[in-house]
């Protein structure tokens, strides 16, 4: 009689030579490099009679993803946000066409007085990347 300690290593070996003709390919980890967002402001700094609506395009490059299944692109603006200095709360700007790689913002906006405000823009992307911030003075124009 054979002893199992003498069948096992002809076990391993089988199962070793088994796994050794299938191809096997490791998936790489993912990676995303990404920056967000870029703003570009459209409206001109005086606005006539104080009352209008600001403008502008973001432009999302997007980055890329490496996978089983090669590189894909991940470009898409999810949102533009604004805020009125001294405010801590981010307002959402409505998107022409929103998920894509470029797209028009605008939001409505009342400025008063002759010093205008201070309003500041970002933008975020579908793979969470977020764009350096825009700030710009508009002022009330005749």
């Amino acid at each position: 009689m054979t002893s199992i300690s003498k069948l096992l290593p002809l076990v391993v070996l089988a199962g070793i030579s088994a796994a050794g003709a299938q191809t096997v390919t490791p998936t790489p980890t993912p990676t995303v490099t990404d920056a967000g967002p870029v703003i570009t402001l459209t409206t001109p700094a005086s606005i006539p009679g104080g009352k209008g609506i600001i403008s502008g395009t973001a432009k999302d490059a997007g980055g890329s993803t490496g996978g089983t299944g090669g590189t894909t692109t991940t470009a898409g603006v999810k949102e533009v946000l604004y805020q009125f200095e001294g405010d801590t709360k981010w307002r959402k700007a409505k998107l022409a066409l929103p998920n894509k790689a470029e797209t028009t913002f605008f939001f409505d906006v009342k400025i008063n007085g002759s010093v205008g405000r201070r309003i500041f823009i970002r933008g975020t992307d579908i793979q969470g990347g977020e764009g350096d911030i825009v700030g710009r003075r508009f002022r009330k124009g005749s």
